[in-house]
């Protein structure tokens, strides 16, 4: 509608047919007020300057110089009121400004409102199966999205791994361990694994940082047992069909969390060989007392996801968090509120920071000492993967 009043303003004031100045500005004695403000002059310059400075708050002595927008100044036809030129123009700059200045910041208001309604609801368009009755439910516009398990997942994503714990002894169902040809084209393979919780000895901290975003990273966990075996852990977004991951959606709610539980060759091996990416692995100084504990909480939070789903959130909800929040509830306070914790991509220099990490020459020497791409390209496919990649 503002366009459509500049073009017709932008008409008037080209326009050769003389306008009824008494119905353009309200009287004769208005118009003359006008003239008499530009100080008398009646070439229309003056006058048009005159009204656009009191209504843009600033002075000009040249038509068109440090008003809001640059425009080119009319042809002001012979004989045509002046003062009828002088109020089209008024009300041209006056629509500029609402168009430059007035609706963009209405503009970012909505699209504020929109995101927030998103971070409440998220808008899935697929219903939850699960949804518990909601009074609002019959209201379209009311109606939460809630986060659902029966979706039409990627294949890499579409199976929860869950464990049944008897004693020390735990079955987990479902570790993925594909076979990679492409970051696309693999052979599904699941696996039941069963571990002893008293052969648990250590757990590393891998750090996957996003190309052309180094603050950026995608973090993972991997348990050690006394037997060489390494388990491999990763909070993902559960990406259905079509979907591609972007940290701007994650933070709109529109993928579900899942724990993917995994070999350190499907893990790594697909990342450092078909995804081009860097991988960074750390010895933590946990004990195996405090492994085992990590160990088993991370387990039950699993099976948690795979009956209760939850969006991700890449600020709230995603990898790093929930390996902090993971930590913390064996050891409360252990990793404090950190900016580097909502930037992962220096989640490693905060660990050290924290005692966390093995102690080497400072961060910068030790990251490159930790970096395994190379080992982990070379031995992809070896059955002694996690072993060559830690010489």
């Amino acid at each position: 509608a503002t366009c459509l009043n500049i073009l017709q303003h932008w008409r008037y004031l080209r326009n050769k047919s003389v306008v009824s100045l008494r119905s353009a500005v309200g009287g004769r004695r208005s118009a003359d007020r006008v003239v008499r403000r530009s100080g008398g002059h009646r070439d229309g310059q003056h006058a048009e300057v005159i009204l656009a400075s009191r209504l843009t708050g600033r002075h000009t002595g040249t038509y068109g110089r440090e008003l809001p927008c640059s425009v080119p100044r009319p042809e002001v036809q012979d004989g045509a009121p002046i003062q009828v030129r002088a109020y089209y123009a008024t009300l041209f700059l006056m629509n500029l400004r609402n168009l430059f200045v007035v609706q963009p910041m209405l503009a970012i208001m909505v699209r504020a409102t929109i995101v927030c309604s998103f971070l409440t609801c998220g808008c899935h368009t697929l219903p939850s199966e699960e949804s518990t009755p909601n009074p609002l439910a019959a209201v379209p516009h009311f109606a939460p999205i809630l986060p659902a398990n029966q979706r039409a997942w990627q294949t890499d994503l579409a199976v929860c791994p869950y464990a049944e714990f008897d004693g020390n002894k735990v079955i987990i169902h479902d570790v993925r361990d594909f076979v990679y040809r492409s970051d696309e084209e693999y052979v599904v393979n699941y696996l039941d694994q069963q571990v002893d919780l008293r052969q648990i000895e250590s757990v590393d901290f891998l750090i996957v940082p996003f190309k052309g975003a180094p603050s950026l990273a995608h973090t993972m966990l991997s348990f050690g047992f006394r037997n060489g075996q390494y388990l491999g852990v990763s909070v993902e977004a559960r990406l259905e069909e079509g979907e591609n991951y972007s940290p701007l959606v994650g933070a709109l709610r529109q993928y579900e969390l899942m724990y993917v539980i995994a070999t350190e060759r499907d893990l790594i091996g697909r990342r450092t060989k078909y995804r081009d990416t860097d991988v960074y692995l750390y010895r933590t100084k946990a004990t195996p007392e405090q492994t085992r504990a990590l160990f088993v909480d991370v387990l039950k939070r699993a099976n948690k996801l795979a009956s209760e789903p939850e969006y991700y959130d890449t600020i709230t909800n995603n990898c790093t968090t929930n390996i902090v929040r993971h930590i913390n509830r064996l050891q409360p306070g252990r990793i404090p509120l950190d900016l580097r914790v909502l930037l992962p991509g220096y989640s490693d220099q905060l660990a050290y920071e924290l005692g966390l990490l093995e102690q080497h020459d400072g961060l910068k020497v030790g990251r490159q000492q930790h970096r395994i791409t190379d080992m982990a390209n070379a031995h992809a496919d070896s059955p002694r993967f996690s072993k060559l990649i830690r010489r």
